[in-house]
């Protein structure tokens, strides 16, 4: 993993910790598709940073 990787991973903690103290006193599903949607979203991100950073190394 690169640097940028452990920097999506730290912000992803950070994220869903405040997102867990956010929705404390909702149902649990609630919770679990924001997790979800916050984990898709961060995943996304750093796969299109790698995608990038690739195509740009073969230039």
């Amino acid at each position: 993993m690169t640097q940028l990787h452990y920097a999506y991973l730290a912000s992803f903690m950070v994220s869903s910790a405040f997102l867990n103290w956010l929705l404390e006193g909702q149902v649990p599903w609630v919770r679990l598709l924001c997790l979800i949607l916050l984990f898709s979203t961060f995943v996304f991100v750093s796969l299109y940073h790698s995608l990038k950073r690739s195509i740009k190394s073969k230039d």
